[in-house]
């Protein structure tokens, strides 16, 4: 699921690079949330990207090929992604 990759992602980048934290708050949601303030804002925004990109590529997906939101061979109705979606 592309949203918990970006969750995990911003707990990285918040977080840095201390690996035994990382895990902690990845495996333990209330920990996470009582650690990085506003997290379940953060969470939000994430969720919310992800269902506009798959919004934008479900009601123009022509347009959304054009604007290198999906790939060519994209299905749009498939919830599939790929790195340069995560990127």
């Amino acid at each position: 699921d592309l949203s918990k990759l970006l969750e995990a992602y911003m707990i990285h980048w918040l977080v840095g690079d201390n690996q035994e934290t990382v895990e902690i708050l990845m495996s333990e949601e209330d920990t996470l949330r009582s650690t990085i303030p506003h997290w379940d804002g953060i969470a939000a925004f994430v969720r919310g990207q992800v269902k506009a990109l798959d919004h934008r590529r479900e009601t123009a997906p022509v347009a959304a090929a054009a604007g290198k939101l999906s790939r060519p061979s994209h299905n749009a109705l498939e919830k599939r992604y790929s790195f340069e979606d995560a990127h």
